[in-house]
């Protein structure tokens, strides 16, 4: 019975919302293998990537990323960093819209020489 109390609680908190205000985020992770759409580019070494992000309360967003890894074989080296900014907001108190736009830069040593660098838009 307590457990069930628990999960309900728990359920009805993550349901309340609350008036937006401006945030700063900032993280560290560390991943067996890093891969964008489906390409290795540390060939399966542990890579790091920090990143950080601000959110305005207007729905303005903006944010960064560099990611640097084991390559294995070609030893440590940096791997590529991603800037985005972009825009959010709700219409009324349902459905929400966002639009916004990337910058992706790729390098890597791993099979071959690669290097991507590519500016996305979305909607």
């Amino acid at each position: 019975m307590a457990v069930r109390a628990c999960r309900l609680a728990l359920l009805a908190a993550l349901g309340v919302g609350h008036p937006a205000s401006a945030q700063l985020s900032a993280s560290l992770a560390a991943v067996s293998d890093y891969r964008i759409r489906g390409l290795s580019l540390n060939g399966g070494g542990i890579a790091l990537t920090a990143s950080a992000g601000y959110d305005h309360p207007s729905g303005i967003y903006a944010g960064a990323a560099v990611t640097a890894g084991d390559a294995r074989r070609y030893g440590r080296q940096y791997l590529g960093h991603v800037e985005y900014l972009g825009y959010s907001a709700r219409f009324g108190r349902g459905l929400a819209w966002e639009a916004g736009v990337s910058n992706t830069h790729l390098d890597s040593n791993v099979f071959r020489r690669f290097s991507g660098h590519y500016p996305e838009v979305y909607v």
